[in-house]
């Protein structure tokens, strides 16, 4: 399960490289990280989806997780959910398609990890309505970033940046850990 996790956090770090490389062309993105390719469906404008057959290829149905394994999916999973739902509130402040484009992203990862999960139980898979969440950090942050990035577009990109900081922060600490 570890190779399978480490899989899913080069995904979350490839979905964080397609912000950077919005412009990039789906053959691009493909051949520049062929690894990973088989398992996302990229599109000409850089939007990602999980290409599910391929990746319940690659993960192995028999391996049991440990439980700091199942706390970091859990934490993965929220984490994405933030990152998804404060992108979709600053798209509803801001008109903005790039905040579009993101939340976007943000769900593919969030809807990746919530695979993983499933054979875990529907209270791991569960996800509450945009805006909830089951951890109060999480529910508190949330509230912070919409609040700093409704001030103005400027704020709203910093916000962005803080997220996927924290988000690369996260994934390298598991990567650790693991």
């Amino acid at each position: 399960m570890k190779a399978t996790i480490k899989k899913m956090v080069l995904t979350g770090l490839f979905g964080l490289g397609l912000i950077s490389f919005n412009s990039c062309t789906k053959e691009q993105m493909i051949s520049q990280n062929s690894r990973l390719g088989s398992i996302l469906d990229v599109t000409e404008t850089g939007a990602s989806s999980v290409v599910e057959d391929n990746l319940e290829a690659v993960v192995s149905k028999s391996v049991v997780i440990s439980e700091t394994e199942l706390d970091i999916l859990l934490h993965m999973k929220e984490e994405e959910k933030l990152a998804r739902d404060v992108y979709s509130a600053l798209n509803l402040i801001w008109n903005n398609q790039v905040f579009l484009n993101i939340s976007n992203a943000e769900k593919t990862h969030m809807n990746a990890i919530i695979f993983l999960l499933q054979d875990y139980g529907t209270d791991y898979t569960k996800v509450l309505d945009p805006g909830k969440f089951t951890n109060p950090t999480f529910q508190a942050l949330y509230e912070e970033l919409v609040v700093r990035g409704s001030v103005s577009i400027e704020e709203a990109w910093k916000v962005g940046a803080l997220i996927e900081e924290m988000d690369i922060k996260d994934l390298t600490e598991y990567l650790i850990e693991i």
